[in-house]
């Protein structure tokens, strides 16, 4: 005779290792801000390389200006006012990523919890049957 209680339950195991990402796993291994100075890190370099892009970007669409205006552009204000806006943007930039993981670890943790109460009472099933066997 089928436990239909044990199917619905392994069928919710099933599903979540079917369907949560290795992101969604390798999370779960990780303490909350471990995990979130972790893709901090990772931010920092992808939005330095971001913002170099955006620069050199920003450069090649005014290069016609900037030629003309060569001699007349103040280096040392012009370096200052460059190092001033990559703080500005990576201090959003990392304050977006602390938010976003935030979220996304703690919505994590709780299908984890999930995850695992449905391991437990699977367990707690299979203990009762080897019970009722023997």
């Amino acid at each position: 005779m089928i436990n239909e209680d044990k199917v619905k339950e392994l069928f919710y195991v099933a599903r979540y290792d079917s369907e949560e990402d290795r992101f969604q796993k390798q999370m779960s291994s990780y303490y909350g801000w471990d995990f979130i100075w972790k893709e901090v890190l990772k931010s920092f370099f992808t939005g330095t390389l971001a913002f170099t892009g955006l620069t050199v970007l920003a450069v090649f669409t005014n290069a016609k200006q900037l030629l003309a205006d060569i001699n007349k552009i103040d280096f040392q204000s012009a370096g200052v006012m460059l190092g001033l806006i990559y703080i500005a943007f990576m201090l959003a930039y990392i304050m977006i990523t602390i938010i976003v993981y935030a979220v996304r670890y703690k919505t994590g943790r709780k299908k984890a919890r999930q995850y695992m109460e449905h391991l437990k009472r699977v367990g707690k099933m299979y203990e009762r049957e080897e019970k009722l066997k023997r």
